[in-house]
């Protein structure tokens, strides 16, 4: 009767969410028909949830947007249950007219949808427009408390990275409201996004049913077990769109949930602060938005104030827009597995724009947009606590992140680490490099390999006399056998190597015995992982330990049954993990284990005396390997180091790394590794990517631009194509390595292990098999690639063209003819059905293979 009506009158007919509940909160079901009629008042305020739907190419996807009211009519909204991907991007409202920018993102791209229309008392009748068909739709308000619940699903067919995210809205009777998933990697698992159709909890049994573009998902749906000992799903999916059928094999988990009323809170405090900026009124303490022991990565509201109030002294006319709230969480899940918690607290984007009161030209001076660590490391008003029913901003209560061992920085720039001996020199490493001697990772390092070398330099060095080399003084002279005097016992080793530290309160929550000893590392200690979740939510995963401390030794015997400095009686096979969910709780300083180290005694000539082995054969030296982990966009990444510290630590470390580099008797750059200084110096930036994101197939540089050969009838998965930016605004930047043309990245080619060599056939005649052909990208357009390889073994650079395409199923490349000019080498020709042929086409993704 009601649609009929609104037909009748001329009214949009309002279009029904899937699944939700008919909702009728402006009183209809009274006989209040005012706004049905539209001559119900206009609100003065348009602040709550409202619960409507849009239609997708024939899918009707509901929305459930909570929406904030500032003081000048801007809007600040979150999607509940709209995953991270579903963002409200602003929105004004005045005297009963009301627009909404919705952001709709996926690996496929980017839509913005426009809802404007009128407001009626409870009743939004609109039209929606932009990267959608134009519709009428109505939006209506909903007063009870809703509740947000999310989860994550992995098809263990496709490995870690295949993850899909989906969120549903409860209301407090369990009665489902809407919901939607979306893949924030690859649409491989069933679909890029789309809507929650139906949500079905009964006990343990999960049923969920879910729909994409296009209106043709019907049966689509997940059936999983919940096993709370686990907290694990464990089950089964059918998804349908309008290419068809996929079936499979999923496992799932629950993450950090919300509820609307602290979903309004949480806007409410960001829409004041906006508005505190925009009127120019200095921010003092205590303030009613944050905690008076706040306290993040270090800053407290002292300090965070002072800089704050510094921008209203610097800036005037400024508009502060905090929008694209992502997350809203403050409700722990009491079965989320702790690689699925986050903080509580809110994800969103800052921009602030003023005009500098010295120049007077406008601009933006701070903008969080696209900075993927942002919300992780950087962003002030992440973390939230509840005090008596109110949300507050409270920080992270953490000192500021840092490296996992104590150091200080000497008079010529270098970084120092102290041991029971003498400190060591430690050379900071590149995170996301792809040469030596940055990395052993052809395919890019998603960590910073640091080296700390035991003699500072040959002046800590011996002349091994009696060699027949050199000239017997005893000084350790340019070529030269020297050894390094570690003592008989090897104590002189032994006392310097540094320990890792926590840097962070948290908790130790793995332990695992990667291998037994190799012979390769000093005292044939094993190799240990352990990784430290701190309770900012970064994990430290300290990668090739060697030993621990006694008191954390002693705490994970308890635990185990295992003390893992006394391995060798406990029959460890490789891969066990000692904890085995549980953990051991930690505080910032506390000494944690040793890592490995590379000394080799020069046995029977020289007992006592010590060289390297591995990467540095002269230098005894010191395998500092660890990475950081953060949850990103719901999923958890490996991310830069430096780019989790204070900008002014990041800045110290980058101007230790540059020190380093430009050493012309650098341990780690000078000793057989100038030949090739083109490609190292290329990648000068101590963050050459701030994480592995973007994943997916969005671009060449997509997971730092690691290629696999992806699997393919009549093919050999056994070759990787590393494509790199060059670090052109770096101190050890050089132009003049580089072709004239100014090349803006590098290429490599690499063959697995064991795997046939590369057979090149070269301009004039003959061929070449380089091992590890690298290049310099001098064209690329969408659609050919024009490479110059100069390390083939042909005594000249020779140029390659190279047709490639991407698309939903990764890179393909078809490989042209070599010219020892440009215009020689011609582009071949790379037809929309052309398959790999494990010779000239290659196709990539970014699923890791073994061999490199």
């Amino acid at each position: 009767m009601a649609l009929l009506f609104l037909v009748f009158s001329g009214v949009p007919a309002p279009s029904l969410a899937l699944g939700a509940p008919v909702i009728f909160a402006d009183g209809f079901e009274s006989g209040d028909t005012c706004a049905w009629q539209g001559t119900c008042p206009a609100p003065s305020d348009v602040s709550g949830v409202w619960v409507g739907s849009l239609d997708f190419a024939g899918s009707e996807r509901a929305f459930v947007v909570q929406l904030h009211q500032r003081l000048d009519g801007r809007l600040i909204g979150y999607v509940l249950g709209g995953t991270y991907r579903r963002t409200v991007l602003g929105g004004t409202y005045s005297v009963g007219t009301l627009n909404i920018q919705f952001e709709f993102s996926d690996p496929s791209g980017t839509r913005v949808v426009d809802v404007a229309g009128t407001v009626s008392g409870a009743l939004f009748i609109a039209v929606a427009s932009g990267d959608i068909s134009t519709q009428p739709v109505v939006f209506r308000r909903w007063d009870q408390i809703l509740h947000e619940r999310r989860f994550g699903f992995l098809n263990t067919a496709l490995g870690g990275d295949q993850l899909q995210e989906i969120a549903v809205v409860l209301g407090e009777d369990g009665t489902f409201f809407g919901g939607g998933f979306s893949a924030p990697h690859s649409c491989r698992f069933w679909a890029c996004d789309g809507g929650v159709v139906s949500f079905d909890e009964s006990g343990p049994n999960l049923t969920i049913g879910l729909e994409t573009d296009g209106g043709c998902s019907e049966g689509s749906h997940v059936e999983a077990l919940f096993d709370a000992g686990s907290g694990f799903y464990a089950g089964t999916f059918t998804f349908t769109d309008c290419s068809g059928t996929v079936t499979g094999d999923l496992i799932g988990a629950r993450t950090t949930r919300t509820r609307s009323d602290h979903g309004a809170q949480v806007l409410s405090i960001l829409g004041g602060l906006a508005d505190q900026f925009e009127a120019g009124v200095p921010f003092t303490a205590p303030h009613p938005a944050f905690a008076g022991d706040y306290l993040h990565n270090g800053k407290n509201l002292a300090t965070l104030f002072a800089e704050w109030n510094a921008e209203l002294t610097s800036f005037t006319d400024i508009e502060a827009d905090f929008h694209r709230v992502k997350l809203v969480s403050t409700v722990d899940d009491p079965y989320s597995l702790e690689a699925f918690k986050v903080p509580l607290g809110v994800l969103l984007d800052l921009v602030r724009t003023g005009t500098p009161i010295v120049e007077g030209t406008p601009e933006t001076y701070t903008d969080s947009t696209g900075d993927v660590l942002f919300n992780v490391a950087r962003n002030p008003l992440r973390v939230l606590e509840e005090d008596a029913g109110t949300w507050r901003i409270a920080g992270n209560r953490q000192p500021a992140l840092d490296l996992p061992w104590v150091y200080t920085i000497d008079t010529d720039g270098r970084l120092l680490t102290p041991t029971t001996g003498d400190p060591i020199h430690v050379s900071p490493g590149v995170y996301g490099a792809h040469s030596s001697p940055h990395t052993g990772h052809f395919y890019g390092d998603h960590k910073g390999d640091f080296v700390g070398f035991l003699p500072a330099d040959n002046s800590e060095m011996d002349e091994l006399l009696g060699d027949g080399v050199g000239n017997e003084d005893g000084v350790c002279d340019t070529g030269e056998d020297c050894g390094y005097w570690g003592e008989l016992d090897g104590s002189g080793v032994r006392d310097r190597i540094p320990v890792y530290r926590a840097v962070q309160d948290g908790r130790v929550t793995e332990v695992l015995f990667v291998n037994g000893p190799t012979g390769v590392y000093f005292d044939d200690v094993p190799q240990w992982r352990v990784k430290v979740r701190f309770d900012s939510g970064v994990d430290n995963d300290l990668d090739h330990v060697g030993s621990f401390v006694p008191a954390l030794a002693a705490q994970i015997e308890v635990i185990s049954g295992c003390n893992p400095n006394t391995w060798g009686i406990c029959g460890l096979a490789d891969g066990t993990e000692l904890l085995d969910g549980s953990s051991i709780p930690v505080a910032a300083g506390d000494p944690l284990c040793f890592p490995q180290a590379m000394a080799v005694e020069i046995l029977p000539a020289y007992p006592g005396y010590y060289v390297g082995n591995g990467g540095w054969l002269n230098y005894p030296w010191v395998q500092m390997e660890f990475t950081n982990n953060a949850v990103v966009d719901s999923s958890e990444f490996n991310v830069c180091t430096y780019r989790l510290f204070d900008s002014a630590k990041e800045h110290t470390l980058q101007a230790a790394m540059d020190v380093d580099m430009l050493n012309p008797n650098s341990q780690r750059y000078a000793t057989g590794f100038q030949y090739a200084p083109w490609m190292w110096r290329a990648e000068g930036r101590a963050c050459m990517n701030p994480a592995e994101i973007p994943r997916g197939f969005g671009s060449l540089y997509s997971q730092l631009g690691a290629w696999f050969e992806r699997a393919s009838d009549g093919t050999t998965q056994d070759e990787i194509f590393a494509f790199a930016p060059i670090a052109k605004d770096t101190a050890v930047y050089d132009p003049l390595l580089y072709d004239p043309i100014d090349p803006d990245a590098f290429v490599r080619r690499q063959r697995a292990f064991g795997a046939p060599d590369f057979v090149w056939d070269m301009p004039g005649g003959g061929s070449v098999s380089p091992i590890r052909p690298g290049g310099e990208l001098l064209d690329l357009t969408p659609e050919v690639m024009l490479i110059k390889w100069r390390d083939t073994g042909f005594g000249a650079p020779v140029y390659q063209r190279a047709a490639y395409r991407l698309d939903e199923d990764g890179l393909t490349i078809k490989w042209g003819i070599f010219g020892a000019n440009a215009p020689d080498a011609t582009a071949p020709t790379l037809g929309p059905a052309e398959l790999c042929d494990d010779l000239t086409v290659i196709c990539y993704d970014h699923e890791p293979v073994s061999g490199f």
